[in-house]
């Protein structure tokens, strides 16, 4: 993974975190979505 890609993956993880107060099933959802966007980049 590159360092672009990588600051992208950090921003969506805080992207993700913010939303975590907007429920916790979502959030759930949102990570595990972007857990399989991560994979895809690798």
């Amino acid at each position: 993974m590159n360092l672009d890609q990588h600051l992208n993956y950090l921003n969506g993880l805080e992207f993700f975190l913010d939303l975590k107060d907007h429920g916790d099933i979502m959030f759930l959802c949102l990570i595990g979505f972007n857990a399989t966007l991560h994979q895809k980049i690798n």
